[in-house]
């Protein structure tokens, strides 16, 4: 470990979200930095826009909470949503779960990462299980 403790605080995180994603919205890319096996990751499109969409097409999201969904990660509106230097946002839906235990509640979080202006709007998203 190194003497700030970088790599105790990456692996703390890592275990609370079931997955970590740094995207770039300007550029309309991400990558993954952290996914749990307990967490269903089909080939999707290497767009995040893209990527947002197909997963709510697709059926992932419970239909109840899919308009939500679908407007709150648009890319356009959260763009927008941080160029009026919002500082976080957070999403809460179902969506299903591995194996056959149906749709269970997660949450969303989004915020700039450090490196984010207003012209290269890069941020961190991180997903976590709710429902146990």
């Amino acid at each position: 470990m190194d003497r700030r403790g970088q790599k105790d605080a990456h692996a703390a995180l890592c275990a609370l979200y079931t997955k970590i994603i740094k995207a770039n919205i300007t550029e309309d890319k991400y990558e993954i930095v952290n996914l749990h096996n307990d967490i269903e990751e089909n080939d999707y499109s290497d767009r995040l826009s893209k990527w947002f969409s197909e997963f709510a097409q697709n059926g992932n999201v419970h239909p109840e909470d899919l308009e939500i969904y679908i407007a709150h990660t648009n890319i356009l509106y959260l763009r927008d949503y941080f160029l009026r230097k919002k500082k976080s946002m957070s999403i809460i839906y179902r969506r299903k779960s591995s194996g056959d235990e149906g749709f269970k509640r997660f949450m969303l979080e989004i915020i700039p990462a450090n490196d984010y202006t207003d012209e290269n709007q890069k941020l961190f998203m991180y997903l976590k299980k709710i429902d146990k």
